[in-house]
């Protein structure tokens, strides 16, 4: 009995070392401009203001889809056409670990639109809770992408 409950202790202290240390090390950074989300796979804009604060037309009309290797300290030979706004959910991931990027700030457009109108859009704030707030208003945007065949 004695054995068998130790087993389960140290089984379970095991467990917790090694969801405590998955947390930081989900995150690889690519030395080109991006870090990459190890579970999920995608790939980050690691320098999370290059755009600064602007609109959710701005963010999709021109800025997000001419994103391309040279701009924003990118060295990744990604082209136009292959970053993208996070959704709510993929904001919220980020917001929980944050470890390597620069430049982070409080709030961010998503790629989904508010339920109020036409003329909203979600945003999350990186305490951890999405908002609705109108696409002529002014958040930051961080672009995420799928990663490249070529690896990252």
């Amino acid at each position: 009995m004695k054995n068998s409950m130790k087993n389960r202790i140290i089984g379970m202290v095991a467990l917790c070392v090694m969801v405590a240390g998955s947390a930081y090390a989900e995150l690889k950074d690519n030395k080109n401009g991006t870090i990459t989300d190890t579970n999920t796979s995608l790939v980050w804009l690691k320098n999370a203001n290059c755009f600064n604060l602007v609109s959710w037309y701005s963010s999709n009309a021109s800025l997000v889809p001419a994103l391309q290797s040279g701009q924003c300290d990118l060295t990744d030979k990604s082209v136009a056409g292959q970053w993208r706004l996070p959704t709510i959910a993929e904001l919220l991931a980020r917001a929980g670990n944050t470890s390597g990027f620069t430049n982070v700030q409080a709030y961010y457009w998503s790629s989904q639109n508010g339920s109020l109108s036409a003329y909203t859009a979600q945003g999350v704030n990186m305490g951890g809770y999405a908002f609705t707030i109108g696409k002529a208003e002014n958040c930051y945007l961080w672009p995420v992408r799928a990663k490249l065949s070529s690896g990252n």
